[in-house]
């Protein structure tokens, strides 16, 4: 039970960083892990990073628990 919370909590953080892509707030961001993050998706677009975030999140779904 504690590893899917972990798995959601984990997609709401990366989907919530996709729809910041859309808002356009990165650029004052100070915590490096998030610019470090965020740098290389805003090369290939947002509306492509958030597509890629997505297809992320929905793998992570698919993997069994069995394997976390």
């Amino acid at each position: 039970m504690e590893k899917i919370i972990f798995l959601l909590l984990c997609i709401c953080y990366f989907l919530s960083l996709a729809f910041q892509f859309l808002n356009d707030d990165f650029d004052h961001w100070s915590d490096p892990f998030i610019q470090a993050f965020c740098r290389p998706l805003e090369l290939i677009g947002y509306q492509r990073a958030l597509y890629l975030l997505l297809v992320v999140a929905l793998i992570a779904l698919a993997v069994p628990i069995e394997f976390l």
